[in-house]
């Protein structure tokens, strides 16, 4: 399939469409997948987390940064609070 970039970035997400990508034992709970995946492509502290969370040497992501960032940006949001 075509390469799906994640923030501009390749890691790997490709495969024929509806390929079903829920498959990374940290975001199987849907709450983690919900906080992981709640980010902005235009805001810059999200770009600058991912950019930091991804380790495309060793092939890694620090799901936890990713997700605590997201969860807490959600919470914001869901209450109104900028």
């Amino acid at each position: 399939g075509e390469p799906r970039p994640f923030f501009g970035m390749y890691l790997g997400r490709d495969g024929p469409p509806g390929s079903d990508y829920y498959n990374i034992p940290e975001l199987l709970p849907m709450g983690n997948l919900l906080k992981f995946g709640h980010l902005h492509d235009d805001d810059e502290a999200d770009i600058a987390l991912v950019r930091e969370a991804v380790d495309r040497r060793a092939e890694s992501i620090d799901f936890k940064a990713v997700m605590e960032h997201g969860g807490e940006r959600l919470l914001r949001e869901w209450r109104g609070v900028q």
